[in-house]
């Protein structure tokens, strides 16, 4: 009899009505460029999402490859047209040299500005995206019971993400131009210590990527690591301590809130899934079209060793550096999301 009484208050104290609120999809649609959310919904699950991006990458890689292919012939042709100078002209050989710089240079920088404008369009999107996903993310995450770990996550990758745009924006973009700039002016005068400020320069920036993403790979993983025990050993203790203060309905509070957590994970890695597919989405036709041309120019440097023009071969290899340098900016951006999507969406045990 006192059983079936405590039940009876407990129900009447226990029943009420519960609010939530689900995470917005359209609007974590609307973070997104047109033509990544289009990519997006080409696809009714994550697999038909997956084939629209790689369609994508297809078509990227075959619609730009040709002139891609065209600028590198042009280079080879220039290089080609400097050594026949050179052996008409024996006595002005450097003004042959300068004048085939001047060529290569006005073939690529306009690319190569287009790129870096592109590059800042990614990152800009990334980060817009990233300010919708991640605090749904952390609210998915709190609701499975993982609160400390959940804010310790948001928290790094926030700070982390808006670090590197800024960097990305205000230090190694305008590094990328002065590197570009004083390398092509240090070919063109064959001065070796302009050579050596543009491999500094290089440095600078490519040690700055480097360093964001190893210090936010390493931060988030201690603090996750602590943050996941802490919130294991409350997850744990919560569920004890209902099952013991109430030995009728406790288990069945217990049983209802795992439910709930189970609920939350889902909702969690649903998040999850389209969080990594709309990063692909925004990166995968910038980076393919940058990627190409870096290969193209990178082979176009090799070919023209063997007109043994020297200096046209470093001023296309140092073009293709700084395409590369690019290429890494948006890889770290999107690999520092990704990390925190791979590690949010990580279940703490217990």
């Amino acid at each position: 009899m006192k059983k079936l009484l405590l039940i009876m208050i407990f129900a009447l104290l226990l029943t009420g009505s519960c609010y939530a609120e689900m995470y917005d999809e359209a609007e974590l649609r609307d973070a997104l460029p047109e033509y990544a959310e289009d990519l997006i919904e080409s696809g009714d699950d994550a697999e038909g999402g997956l084939e629209g991006i790689i369609d994508e990458l297809k078509s990227s890689v075959s619609d730009n490859l040709g002139s891609a292919l065209k600028k590198a012939v042009a280079i080879i042709a220039v290089t080609v047209i400097c050594s026949v100078l050179n052996i008409f002209s024996d006595d002005t050989p450097d003004y042959v040299s300068l004048g085939g710089c001047a060529a290569i240079a006005v073939i690529s920088v306009s690319e190569v500005n287009s790129f870096i404008n592109s590059s800042a369009d990614v990152l800009n999107s990334i980060s817009v995206f990233s300010k919708a996903l991640l605090p749904a993310m952390c609210t998915a995450g709190a609701a499975c019971g993982t609160i400390g770990s959940a804010t310790a996550k948001y928290a790094a990758s926030v700070l982390f993400m808006d670090a590197f745009v800024t960097t990305a924006q205000y230090i190694i973009m305008p590094l990328i131009y002065a590197y570009l700039a004083v390398h092509i002016a240090a070919v063109s005068i064959n001065s070796k210590s302009l050579m050596s400020v543009s491999k500094l320069i290089k440095w600078l920036g490519t040690s700055l990527m480097t360093l964001i993403a190893l210090a936010f790979t390493a931060y988030i993983s201690f603090s996750s690591v602590i943050a996941s025990g802490g919130d294991a050993v409350a997850s744990k203790f919560t569920k004890t301590a209902i099952s013991t203060a109430l030995p009728v309905v406790g288990s069945i509070i217990s049983d209802a809130a795992s439910t709930v957590v189970a609920g939350a994970e889902a909702l969690r890695n649903t998040l999850g899934v389209f969080g990594m597919l709309a990063v692909l989405a925004i990166c995968i036709a910038p980076f393919a079209v940058m990627a190409i041309n870096y290969l193209t120019y990178k082979v176009a440097a090799a070919l023209i060793q063997v007109f043994r023009a020297d200096k046209l071969s470093t001023l296309t290899d140092g073009i293709a550096g700084a395409i590369g340098m690019l290429l890494g900016l948006i890889g770290c951006c999107a690999v520092i999301l990704f990390i925190s999507i791979g590690i949010s969406i990580k279940a703490v045990g217990g």
